[in-house]
């Protein structure tokens, strides 16, 4: 597929990539073939970026479009659900944290995640300002989140809990005051030494954790 024009690129030549996704694609945890949704967002971006530069789109064409009807008949459209974490899980999570600084970050970021049901990316991009403390909880406003890409914002409101142990408010207030944090990003990265630096945690880290 490499000798072959990309940008307009032949509906054979997209059918016969999104064939090769489906059958021998190697991901890189070494499995072979890639998700039926997985798929459909490669053929979408590739349309995308076709219609931007002023060609027809060759997720539209009708061969294509057979070539798709044809991966999810064979390998199925249905994605392996994941569990949801529970509350007693992330009890013995926030356990196993510690009381340094990394343990207090490590204990904000699985309360904060977990009692407001946040993406790593909304995560991320929490700043002091956006931390409204109440006498009933907490109020944080998410500027912006996946399904929300025009930047409305939203606000989400968090109960205190009566165990200070597992309260996201508890936790906040004491890795803010320890880290001394004040303004700007609310989840910095730790260094290999322990030392917490003045730039913003990364997505990964939060999936790490």
């Amino acid at each position: 597929l490499r000798s072959v024009a990309s940008l307009p690129a032949e509906p054979t030549v997209v059918a016969a990539f999104l064939a090769w996704l489906a059958s021998s694609a190697i991901n890189r945890k070494g499995g072979t073939g890639q998700k039926y949704a997985t798929i459909s967002k490669a053929l979408a971006a590739i349309t995308t970026v076709h219609k931007l530069k002023g060609f027809s789109g060759p997720g539209d064409h009708e061969l294509v479009q057979r070539q798709l009807e044809g991966i999810a008949r064979t390998f199925g459209k249905r994605q392996a659900p994941v569990d949801a974490l529970s509350a007693d899980e992330c009890r013995r999570m926030l356990v196993a944290c510690g009381d340094g600084i990394e343990g207090l970050r490590n204990r904000v970021i699985l309360l904060l995640g977990f009692c407001g049901a946040f993406r790593r990316s909304e995560l991320v991009g929490l700043d002091v300002g956006d931390l409204d403390f109440r006498l009933e909880g907490l109020v944080v406003r998410v500027r912006k989140s996946k399904t929300d890409q025009h930047g409305q914002g939203e606000n989400v409101a968090i109960r205190a809990h009566p165990y200070p142990e597992l309260c996201v408010v508890v936790a906040l207030k004491k890795y803010l005051d320890v880290a001394d944090i004040q303004k700007g990003p609310i989840l910095l990265s730790i260094t290999r030494k322990g030392r917490l630096t003045d730039r913003r945690i990364c997505p990964q880290a939060i999936w790490r954790v």
